[in-house]
């Protein structure tokens, strides 16, 4: 029996091992072997630093939402003012990403990281002295213009030092910061609202100067931690680093070479050619569809569950407060372990274009039915919200994994304008949705709008060419598991 069970273990192991390993076709067995050991070292490192960035990222920009159940009362802020300053942030997030991302590739992914991450941390902490709706406002927008970066920072970053074929995972990694940074975050707002009264601040205020200060600490990691290229990766082998570095170089004899000399000339041709390329404003039209509902659910979840349970969207109730902030988790955590398990299943099947329009066009009809479900029922409106959570945010790494691919050797650029022009309809959901909200004084016309951007979004995806053949796995060969992919 007992030797049944290890044959049954070396089995698995072999074939998670040739899993693995089918990512690297045409090179032979000894360099896929130190490329999958490459993958799993840079994953202590590479990963976990781009997790805590887009963690704290995510907690400094939406932290606004658990706050918002005590904010909005104490300064008087209305809901279209509340969506307004939700949806501020992104106007100057699009206009500040490209010359970020510009800075970036100037001086360097850790350096430029390591310099937004302490901007934006203070600014964050800044949030705990608004007083009144023009502080609050203002601020947003500057927020904006320091976070505009960090994103497509990042996924430029991972790109650098991942094979094309190979960034699902990685790019798996930065969603899963935003999905856990939710989760976590809602247990975090929970305790720092709680913390209300002491030295006579409110918790709302604690929130946003201990979650801006963790920023701060994070942008060390990037100084000392962070590698600024596969050539200063000291914590892999000679051998490794060469294998991984001439993949990388057989995937850059496919694409387009630019002139490596970093003059304003080079970047301007940069962006010219970028914008040549059609896929980059097609990208754009998918992203400010798909992005007014997924930070309409992100700026209004918490409001939402309070609609859900039939108390007001905003109160100066403590009680109710946290326990609203500690509901808006579980929608999160659903979406977490989906996003892992989409994944896997889209890598596992070599295929990402109908993966996303499946889960987007499943959220768009949940969206349209959650004002249904919401009056038969707190539990069936519940358990709506959480499916239209789970499928909103299921393919989201695949979408940039997908677009990244087809982009080619445009990606930084073309990638910095597609998140630009795309993260604009992060202002215009939150703003409409609140708007709508005032204006009826009920939940359901956001709703809608919501599933109709979702339905526009996925709709254009079976018009795009996807980035190789689909390849079919061989039957008898198993899939990396999520946690062993990581």
């Amino acid at each position: 029996m007992v030797k049944t069970a290890d044959m049954a273990r070396s089995k698995s192991a072999v074939s998670v091992a040739a899993s693995e390993m089918s990512g690297y076709t045409g090179y032979d067995k000894p360099t896929r072997k130190l490329l999958v050991s490459a993958e799993r070292k840079m994953a202590l490192r590479v990963l976990v630093g781009v997790f805590l960035t887009i963690f704290i990222n995510y907690i400094d920009r939406t932290n606004l939402a658990f706050a918002s159940v005590q904010l909005n009362a104490d300064i008087g802020l209305s809901p279209s003012i509340y969506g307004l300053g939700s949806g501020l942030f992104f106007i100057a997030y699009a206009f500040f990403q490209l010359p970020s991302n510009i800075a970036l590739d100037f001086f360097g992914g850790p350096l430029w990281m390591s310099f937004i991450c302490f901007a934006w941390g203070v600014v964050a902490a800044s949030f705990a002295g608004i007083r009144n709706q023009a502080t609050f406002l203002a601020l947003r927008f500057v927020l904006g213009i320091f976070e505009a970066g960090a994103f497509p920072g990042m996924v430029f970053y991972v790109s650098t030092l991942y094979p094309r074929n190979r960034t699902q995972v990685p790019m798996t990694a930065i969603v899963m910061g935003i999905l856990v940074s939710q989760c976590a975050g809602a247990g975090m707002a929970a305790g720092f609202l709680s913390m209300d009264g002491i030295s006579g601040m409110r918790g709302w205020q604690w929130l946003f100067l201990i979650e801006g200060l963790m920023c701060v600490v994070v942008s060390l990691y990037w100084v000392f931690v962070m590698p600024r290229s596969i050539a200063t990766m000291k914590f892999l082998s000679e051998e490794e680093r060469d294998a991984l570095q001439q993949v990388m170089n057989d995937q850059a004899s496919t694409e387009r070479k630019y002139d490596n000399e970093r003059t304003m000339a080079c970047y301007w041709e940069k962006i010219k050619t970028a914008c040549r390329n059609p896929i980059t404003f097609v990208a754009a039209l998918w992203g400010f569809f798909y992005f007014w509902a997924y930070y309409g659910i992100i700026y209004w979840a918490p409001m939402l569950v309070n609609v859900v349970l039939g108390r007001p969207a905003t109160s100066k109730n403590q009680q109710a407060d946290v326990t609203t902030v500690l509901l808006t988790a579980i929608p999160y955590a659903a979406a977490a372990v989906w996003q892992v398990l989409y994944s896997w299943h889209s890598q596992y099947r070599n295929e990402k274009r109908w993966h996303i329009v499946a889960s987007w066009s499943s959220a768009a009809v949940l969206m349209c039915l959650l004002p249904t479900a919401i009056k038969g029922s707190p539990a069936a409106g519940f358990a709506v919200f959480i499916l239209c959570t789970m499928f909103v945010y299921g393919a989201f790494s695949i979408s940039n994994s997908y677009i990244a691919g087809l982009m080619g050797a445009e990606r930084g650029t073309g990638g910095a304008i597609y998140n630009s022009l795309g993260n604009l309809g992060g202002f215009v959901g939150p703003y409409v949705i609140g708007a709508l909200f005032e204006k009826t004084q009920g939940h359901e016309s956001g709703m809608y709008v919501m599933g109709a951007g979702l339905a526009a979004s996925c709709i254009m995806w079976p018009s795009t060419s996807p980035s190789g053949q689909r390849r079919r796995p061989c039957r008898t060969q198993q899939a990396a598991l999520p946690w062993q992919l990581m």
